[in-house]
């Protein structure tokens, strides 16, 4: 008797988690559906950042050599 108790605890505990981790995805897919908007925008301003350190960098590094 107590471990069929047990059992459905653990059973509704399951169903519980599962019920939270989809609630939860949807959630995040939402978010990242929201900021997607935004995304590209972030997305080209570090690719611009990321050009110029390269930039920089290999200047610098020639600047290093020929002195």
């Amino acid at each position: 008797m107590v471990l069929v108790v047990v059992l459905v605890v653990l059973d509704a505990l399951a169903v519980l988690t599962v019920l939270t981790v989809l609630i939860v995805s949807v959630a995040l897919i939402a978010l990242i559906a929201h900021v997607a908007l935004i995304a590209p925008i972030a997305l080209v301003a570090l690719v611009a950042a990321a050009v110029v350190a390269a930039v920089n960098s290999s200047s610098f590094l020639t600047e290093t050599v020929v002195a």
